[in-house]
């Protein structure tokens, strides 16, 4: 029997449905500009519900705080608003929270803290988003297109100081912990999550593209996922880095691409 890409995904579809509500909770989430440029006057994050039953959060706060370096932590010196009460989103809703103030902010790896919970609920749950602020040689990665219910997404790299680079990606539902890298680097990626495993270090047949070498500009073009036409599969969150791995050592991460299925 030949197995094309979407029977692949196919197969393993009931374990990727699962992947968002055991680790990453219930919403999608996205930052724009992505990524985002040092000097940027504010940045947004957008949070979407992927579970069909809407989500709430506290008015003007959607998402609270911005963290340094690592989910959780220290809070990033930029004024914060006031949170008012709490707010229903309606199912495939979005929220957003507009971060002003950001300009003064150094390039390097922040988090927006993200905090929702069921309508009418109680418990809350914490989603960690990462937002990276790149400098004028930071390795990037900018998506070309909308990730959507059977379409090809495209996404490109760009290290202008890393010609002929080798690079590494992987793919995750998730980025509520992220890992350590045995060079130093803390890479954004759950790596305990299902969607991870299934792209590093060798990856589903639907994700192209997810290792090779830069050219002699240190681009490449593109890295692709061709999305199953799964109606089901919608508003699925999923995340995208990149690492190069220069004769000089250590690994210069990218920025994440943070996207929701669009259907």
């Amino acid at each position: 029997m030949k197995f094309t890409a979407p029977t692949v995904f196919a197969s393993l579809l009931p374990l990727c449905l699962l992947a968002p509500a055991m680790a990453q909770g219930p919403v999608c989430t996205s930052v724009s500009p992505n990524p985002v440029p040092a000097g940027t006057s504010s940045i947004t994050i957008n949070v979407t519900d992927s579970t069909g039953m809407g989500f709430e959060h506290w008015t003007a706060c959607v998402a609270r705080t911005l963290r340094q370096d690592v989910p959780g932590g220290f809070s990033a010196p930029i004024p914060l608003g006031l949170c008012g009460p709490w707010t229903p989103v309606g199912a495939y809703g979005t929220a957003s929270k507009t971060f002003p103030f950001t300009a003064s902010l150094a390039p390097g790896l922040y988090y927006a803290e993200v905090v929702t919970r069921p309508v009418s609920g109680i418990i809350t749950e914490t989603t960690w988003v990462p937002v990276t602020i790149v400098g004028a040689s930071s390795p990037t990665l900018v998506e070309q297109n909308t990730l959507q219910v059977g379409q090809v997404w495209s996404v490109d790299l760009s290290a202008p100081n890393m010609p002929n680079t080798l690079y590494i990606g992987a793919a995750a539902f998730s980025t509520n912990t992220g890992f350590t890298l045995p060079s130093g680097e803390f890479a954004s990626l759950d790596s305990n999550d299902p969607l991870f495993n299934l792209t590093y270090p060798v990856a589903l047949p639907i994700f192209q593209n997810l290792s090779g070498l830069t050219d002699a500009s240190g681009n490449f073009s593109s890295i692709t996922v061709a999305v199953p036409n799964d109606p089901s599969i919608a508003y699925l969150p999923i995340y995208l880095q990149c690492g190069l791995v220069p004769f000089t050592g250590g690994i210069p991460l990218t920025n994440v691409i943070s996207a929701c299925v669009a259907p």
